[in-house]
């Protein structure tokens, strides 16, 4: 037709045998053309099926055979199976599934509404809003959102950031800027039993989203993971757990991450489960409630902030810079205290305390260290419990020492127990420095006797074995078995006892088991009730092998039996008379009876002789309350006593009277032997 062929109705033939060319427009009046064969050049028409076999159209999707290369943004609507590899120069964008038989090389963004399937994929911008699974290696040079899970069978190399909806799923190495989960994410595994001890696990920085929930970041049967970041961070989150888990033991180097930080989080807690440990080589924390802590040892478990626990089975439970080092070790909480030594060490909490040897216990206190093997330290401060103190235990107090084997300080200051089974209760700077010793308490006394005992006082010493002084002070025991008490006492002899009163001045026992008492205000013996003899105070001798003998007795009607011999400083038997009124009497006065008066006096003519006033009288033959005694004279009746020789007249060895009445006869010391007549 060599101008416009205008068919209003349908038009047919077998065969066009010459081209069809019009210069103007071909208008179907919305009919169609059918029959047509599939297109050879660029510009040749084509069938709905043809069009709909590549671009996933229609009922089925496209499958794509050999090695496709798209250029531009590219678009499918249906799924996409490519047999072989794939190179995208643009953008890829499907609407439902990609499933690439080989490799798929994406240039540009990759964008999959639907599951992402491939043997490796290298993109620029991945974006999978299902799961995607890769089958080798994964190479994402910005940006990577998936929706569901995403699983690598190989290497994963993100070199931008890492979105996932889902669980995370690396055999291989994993490298990513930052990995980003969502809402509700809960766990994020790199595991395989398969891997290589090669292999690593790497981060730049792990961010958790505001009300995101991280239970697990957990890597298995690998040989270590660095967490070499900027950042390890939680912004306005809830964080129970980040638990960092390598399946190794506590040989192996541990998990390490540089900087933490935390801004308004309920809590943050690093924990390696199976040793490796997690380590954090800058103390940097910021923000609000975060707890950081190294755990290398073999179920060993580290709570509160900063904590290690590297023994195996070993325990911190809160605090900050605790350590629990040794096996079984446990660390209750306060600030840098060490449970360290070969096992079952203890510190409840506290200071700077440390428990160092095996069985060790420091509960509390400051700077306190029990280094002997099962050594034991309440609290206080600054006590010790050496290392070669066995079972030595030191209840609290300041500054105290318990350096021999079961040796024990309860309490006070300054105070050392330095043999076995020695023991100071309390006080200031005591000692009990031999076997079995004790000091009850007071300040600077010494047990160093064996089995000796100081119970209080000042500056005692029980020196001698089974030595006692009882208190008191700068008493000495130094002999075996002897005893001190009072002020200055000193019983240096075996068995030798000495007691005195508040006078200072020394009070020495030196004879062998003897005892001496000073008491410059007397003595007061109150016995009970009689015995069945009658006595209520018994002095004896011997012993209960050779039979014991009284020797004297104070009976309780006030009589007094002795066994042998009185003997007085005294030389006369004296008697009490009561004088006349306003009669003063000196000792040697020649003293007569008034008759007048019943009363005595300085004698005179007429009076009845009594006898002499007494100066120093042997015996007192009555006695007189001593309120009573200025109204009374002293009288010496019989015996050897002076005289005044003004009162008397001698003539040859007689002496009498004025008015010649005898007193007695002089002796040759110039005394008067008493013969009144």
């Amino acid at each position: 037709v060599g101008g416009d062929l205008d068919v209003t109705g349908a038009l047919t033939a077998d065969t066009v045998t010459s081209a069809l060319t019009s210069t103007g427009e071909l208008d179907m009046d919305s009919n169609k053309i059918v029959n047509l064969v599939d297109p050879d050049g660029p510009q040749d028409a084509a069938t709905k099926a043809y069009v709909d076999g590549l671009t996933g159209g229609g009922e089925n999707a496209a499958v794509l055979s050999g090695t496709q290369t798209f250029t531009g943004l590219n678009t499918f609507t249906k799924l996409v199976t490519v047999s072989s590899d794939t190179v995208i120069t643009g953008d890829l964008g499907v609407e439902t599934d990609l499933d690439v038989a080989g490799d798929a090389t994406v240039s540009g963004s990759l964008d999959v509404s639907g599951a992402l399937t491939a043997d490796n994929a290298t993109v620029s911008v991945m974006t999978a809003t299902q799961e995607a699974s890769v089958g080798g290696n994964l190479d994402v040079d910005e940006d990577t959102t998936v929706g569901g899970t995403l699983d690598v069978a190989g290497a994963v190399d993100f070199a931008g950031n890492l979105d996932v909806g889902g669980d995370l799923d690396v055999t291989g190495a994993l490298t990513a800027d930052t990995i980003d989960t969502g809402w509700g994410v809960t766990d994020v595994y790199m595991m395989d039993q398969d891997v290589t001890s090669t292999s690593e696990v790497m981060f730049a920085t792990v961010t958790v989203n505001e009300w995101a929930w991280i239970n697990e970041i957990g890597v298995n049967e690998l040989e270590a993971l660095t967490a070499n970041a900027t950042n390890l961070s939680a912004d306005n989150g809830e964080i129970d757990y980040l638990t960092v888990t390598d399946g190794l033991d506590s040989s192996d180097a541990p998990i390490t991450v540089s900087t933490v930080t935390a801004n308004d989080v309920t809590g943050l807690y690093l924990l390696d489960a199976f040793g490796g440990g997690v380590h954090i080589t800058e103390n940097k924390f910021s923000g609000g409630n975060l707890s950081v802590n190294t755990v290398t040892g073999n179920y060993a478990f580290a709570w509160g902030d900063d904590n290690t626990a590297s023994g195996n089975h070993s325990v911190v439970s809160g605090g900050e810079e605790n350590e629990a080092s040794g096996m079984l070790s446990t660390v209750g909480g306060g600030f840098q205290n060490v449970a360290a030594g070969s096992g079952y060490t203890t510190v409840g909490g506290g200071i700077n305390n440390t428990a160092s040897s095996y069985d060790s216990t420091v509960s509390g206190g400051k700077g306190n260290t029990a280094s002997g093997e099962g050594s034991a330290i309440g609290g206080g401060q600054d006590n010790t419990a050496t290392a070669d103190a066995k079972w030595a235990a030191i209840g609290g107090g300041h500054s105290n020492e318990a350096t021999a084997n079961y040796a024990t300080v309860a309490g006070g200051r300054e105070n050392v127990a330095s043999e076995q089974d020695a023991t100071v209760s309390g006080g200031f700077g005591n000692e009990a420095t031999a076997m079995l010793s004790t000091v009850g308490g007071g300040n600077y006394n010494v047990a160093s006797g064996q089995a000796a005992v100081v119970p209080g006082g000042t500056e005692n010493t029980a020196s001698g074995n089974y030595s006692a002084v009882l208190g008191g002070w700068q008493n000495v025991a130094s002999g075996a078995h002897s005893f001190a008490a009072g002020m200055k006492s000193s019983a240096t002899a075996v068995g030798a006892w000495a007691i005195s009163d508040s006078v200072v001045d020394e009070n020495l026992n030196d004879i062998m088991n003897s005892f001496r008492a000073r008491f410059q205000g007397g003595f007061d013996l109150i016995g009970g009730a009689p015995g069945e003899d009658g006595s209520i105070v018994r002095i004896s001798t011997g012993n209960s092998v050779s039979g014991i003998t009284t020797m004297f007795e104070f009976m309780g009607n006030g009589d007094a039996v002795a066994e042998g011999t009185w003997t007085s400083g005294g030389a006369d038997f004296s008697e009490w008379f009561r004088k006349d009124i306003g009669e003063v009497l000196e000792p040697g006065d020649v003293i007569g009876l008034n008759l007048d008066t019943g009363m005595v006096r300085r004698y005179q003519e007429g009076d009845v002789l009594v006898g002499v006033y007494s100066t120093k009288p042997g015996f007192v033959g009555n006695n007189i309350p001593d309120e009573l005694k200025s109204d009374y004279a002293l009288v010496a009746l019989v015996g050897q006593v002076p005289y005044k020789a003004d009162q008397v007249s001698v003539s040859g060895r007689r002496v009498e009277t004025s008015d010649g009445k005898r007193i007695g006869y002089l002796l040759e010391d110039g005394n008067v032997f008493l013969r009144v007549e």
